[in-house]
């Protein structure tokens, strides 16, 4: 069914939590699920929450609905600007951070060919050997927790493929700074009060999340050198991600800053390792 433009300019949302905007925010800033739960036993598959933002927050927990909103083109299904603490903490033009508009469908296009099937299949082996290492460490006959090795099985997979680099050779100290920033990313409040206090330059030594922005200095500093020696290296291919963000042009023959390739390598990263390992846990 068509939506008229009456219907687009005055949304209706589901029912949701009537409580006060800062009560809602607590709650959603804790990272306590069990709000969550509660409501959706209290309002079903979909409800609406007032947080962050001029309009509410609609949750769904209906796998079609969830389905068809991620597989919505963008005109449909805005997902708008997703906030100033997230820029903050992962970079201004990241595909999965910025804006949907003309900027992040140019940066998307530059970034797909690095996910093209024939590319992937290359990567097989580094998986294979990175899994087999970790079964090898684990303890025979006795329970084990899936999540945590799956975390470090993911970590480890993208460190390799998006930026080429292991612990073999490393002479940068790239593996350890990026499982670093990794390890210190916040979450909920933590990121929203780290952001903060980063952006007004206000000391973070005792701020809950400061650390990441300390260890993403490290990062910062040694990825520059990397990008800087991948750039000159021009005679040697290379099948990551970092290799193909620096060969692809825009459609004016121009190439991605070393700001931008920054920025799109730690949003895949920080934001891909994490629910992967989510996702392969279950399987």
């Amino acid at each position: 069914m068509k939506a008229s433009s009456e219907t687009l300019t005055t949304p209706t949302f589901p029912p949701g939590p009537m409580w006060p905007r800062r009560v809602q925010q607590a709650f959603q800033m804790a990272g306590d699920y069990r709000f969550l739960q509660w409501c959706f036993h209290r309002y079903g598959d979909i409800y609406a929450l007032t947080t962050f933002g001029e309009q509410p927050f609609v949750v769904t927990a209906a796998p079609d609905l969830a389905k068809a909103v991620l597989g919505a083109k963008g005109s449909v299904a805005d997902r708008g600007d997703i906030g100033w603490a997230f820029r903050e903490a992962f970079g201004e033009t990241g595909v999965i951070i910025e804006p949907n508009g003309p900027s992040h469908r140019r940066h998307r296009r530059m970034i797909m060919p690095a996910y093209h099937g024939g590319r992937i299949v290359k990567w097989t082996s580094d998986i294979i050997e990175i899994t087999d290492e970790a079964v090898d460490r684990l303890p025979i006959g006795e329970p084990v927790r899936i999540r945590p090795v799956m975390q470090h099985v993911m970590l480890e997979v993208a460190i390799r493929t998006i930026f080429g680099v292991s612990h073999d050779g490393d002479d940068l100290g790239l593996h350890d700074a990026v499982a670093a920033v990794a390890a210190e990313v916040p979450a909920g409040v933590e990121l929203i009060v780290a952001s903060y206090f980063n952006r007004s330059g206000r000391s973070r030594r005792y701020v809950p999340g400061g650390r990441y922005f300390d260890a993403l200095r490290t990062v910062d500093r040694v990825l520059g050198a990397h990008i800087v020696r991948r750039r000159d290296n021009v005679t040697d291919e290379f099948d990551d991600v970092l290799g193909t963000l620096l060969d692809v042009e825009y459609d004016d023959g121009g190439k991605m800053t070393d700001t931008e390739i920054r920025d799109q390598l730690l949003s895949l990263l920080l934001a891909g390792h994490e629910t992967s390992a989510t996702t392969a846990s279950w399987f």
